[in-house]
Formats: C-alpha cells, sequence, structure tokens
C-alpha cells in the first residue's frame, strides 16, 4: 500500500533528533486522519 509506506517513511524521518516539534505534531495529525480514512 502506497500509502502506507508514505506514513512509514514519515515516521522513520520523525524519529530523528533534529526533526523540529512542529512537524511532528502535523505528521500526528495527518496519520489520525489516515487512520480515519483507511478505518474499516
Amino acid at each position: 500500500m502506497q500509502n502506507f509506506d508514505e506514513v512509514n517513511r514519515l515516521m522513520q524521518q520523525t524519529a530523528s533528533p533534529t526533526m523540529p516539534a512542529p512537524a511532528t505534531v502535523q505528521l500526528d495529525g495527518a496519520i489520525s486522519l489516515w487512520q480515519v480514512t483507511h478505518a474499516g
């Protein structure tokens, strides 16, 4: 699933300590949206 690979890539980037906090918050929102749109 391409979208899942994209989320995994973003999560790996966020794991970096150099990633600013706002990007982490934005990513959390993107994952929440992804979970909602792919629920069920």
